[in-house]
């Protein structure tokens, strides 16, 4: 009995010594001391930038591919941009707010119009439905920039393009896989 009151006592003392050191209330948890300015949980800030060869637009990276020498089949178009940087995949406008930006961009830019030049994005036919999804999330298409008419190709499992010369300006036409167009790839930005 004379040890356990001996214990008690010394818990006490020593509650009351660090309590007092610390000059804590005995409802007040204890801080790790910080010097005036600093705050060791905020991390640095991250910079980012685009991967090598594309462009910033937005939230997220670009590169249109507008030489001949870039003329690919859909899923060979995918693959390439998948090689060029981690996460690349063919331009995916998920938004209404990316497509008004893009589209933009690629309006006001000096990219090759001539005959035939077109360009694969990342819309992938759901069958022969009519119906698109973009392939790399399979996320429904909601916001789109048909030409008048489009989608209207008979056969599966079709893709979609950018049609740049007049009149189309720039919108969307479903086609099948197997011809080449040139790519527009997108990629995350990558931390510098």
């Amino acid at each position: 009995m004379h040890s356990l009151l001996f214990g008690f006592f010394l818990a006490l003392t020593l509650v009351a010594t660090i309590d007092g050191a610390l000059n804590l209330s005995s409802n007040e948890r204890p801080r790790i001391p910080v010097q005036e300015g600093e705050i060791p949980w905020d991390p640095p800030p991250v910079e980012l930038a685009c991967p090598q060869g594309f462009f910033s637009l937005g939230d997220s990276c670009y590169a249109v591919f507008d030489e001949d020498s870039y003329m690919l089949w859909w899923d060979d178009a995918q693959t390439f941009c998948g090689s060029l940087a981690a996460g690349g995949r063919l331009v995916e406008l998920e938004t209404a707010e990316e497509l008004a930006l893009v589209k933009n961009h690629l309006l006001e830019s000096d990219y090759d119009c001539g005959d035939h030049s077109w360009y694969w994005i990342g819309g992938d036919e759901i069958g022969d439905t009519n119906t698109f999804k973009w392939a790399s999330s399979g996320q429904m298409i909601d916001a789109s920039d048909w030409y008048p008419g489009e989608p209207n190709n008979s056969g599966s499992g079709d893709a979609i393009f950018l049609a740049c010369p007049a009149p189309y300006n720039w919108q969307w036409i479903d086609w099948g896989k197997l011809n080449s167009r040139r790519p527009i790839c997108e990629a995350p930005p990558i931390e510098v």
